[in-house]
């Protein structure tokens, strides 16, 4: 699965928003420049882990008329799925931490409403014991 993850164009977004914040092109530049990366590298049978820094400039240079300040390690890291899922946090993301919270939170919750279902069936089971006693006194 880590190797489907790693050749998989999953991460092209993190690929792009490494362009905005590391390059300063707007978002609609940074994802068609990627586009271009991606088709390129379809073209040539490549998986996403093949892509190279080159292929990010050549695109820039035909996209853009000028290279990017962009590095290899960069590179790597935005194109790295286990990274990129790390990445993404907050509510209903899918980084460990996230989920580990929302396990809590889903778990707290289950304990409350466990409460709340025993309070009710105690609650009903007294409320038939009076019925039935009541039922009981009128026979």
């Amino acid at each position: 699965m880590s190797k489907y993850a790693q050749e998989n164009f999953s991460t092209m977004t993190d690929l792009a928003d490494l362009l905005v914040q590391q390059a300063g092109l707007d978002f609609r530049d940074a994802h068609e420049l990627i586009a271009d990366v991606v088709n390129r590298a379809l073209a040539q049978k490549k998986t996403a882990n093949q892509i190279i820094v080159n292929m990010i400039q050549d695109a820039a240079r035909k996209r853009l008329g000028h290279t990017l300040p962009i590095l290899n390690k960069q590179l790597q890291v935005a194109l790295d799925p286990a990274q990129s899922v790390e990445r993404k946090t907050g509510i209903g993301m899918p980084a460990t931490s996230s989920v580990k919270q929302m396990l809590a939170s889903s778990q707290a919750d289950i304990a409350d409403k466990t409460n709340w279902l025993k309070k009710q069936e105690e609650h009903l089971k007294l409320t038939y014991t009076l019925l039935t006693q009541t039922i009981n006194n009128y026979k």
